[in-house]
């Protein structure tokens, strides 16, 4: 079976309650629909700094994206993770606000995943994104895992 690393913007949009806003409810449907009848087909993780991620805010909501996740395997934090991080942040324009993305990156790249899923289209699944973290992979002896939403990984 093949490997996902499922970002915080997917366990978002899975745990809210439905938008009002027509793109967002929209991810929200997709995310939905694949966690329901497509997930299974993976072996989904989270990270440590996803589980940063979704605990925060809310407690009621963090309650929800942590129940959502609940006995999901957690990739661990590494030395290599860091160093990888740093080299993606030289090469992609990252908003200091953003920065935890270039640990996204790197932790699916480190322990191999073979599928980043998110709904994070400006400095993940982005296909100059792609581009860059490929180079930077090939150089340092990486394979880069493929950058795609839910609705790229469902059946129909």
């Amino acid at each position: 079976m093949e490997s996902a690393l499922i970002e915080t913007s997917v366990i978002s949009y899975f745990a809210a309650p439905p938008s009002h806003r027509p793109a967002t409810a929209a991810r929200q449907s997709l995310t939905r629909l694949w966690w329901e009848s497509d997930r299974s087909r993976y072996d989904c993780y989270i990270s440590t700094y996803v589980l940063a991620e979704i605990t925060q805010g809310n407690r009621k909501k963090a309650d929800k994206r942590l129940e959502s996740v609940q006995g999901w395997p957690i990739l661990s934090d590494k030395d290599q993770i860091g160093v990888l991080a740093a080299k993606y942040l030289q090469a992609i324009s990252i908003p200091d606000e953003s920065k935890i993305d270039a640990f996204h990156l790197a932790t699916a790249t480190v322990h191999r995943m073979d599928y980043l899923v998110s709904w994070n289209l400006k400095h993940l699944v982005n296909p100059q994104i792609q581009r860059i973290l490929d180079a930077i992979n090939l150089r340092e002896g990486y394979r880069s895992p493929i950058l795609c939403t839910p609705e790229l990984l469902m059946e129909e």
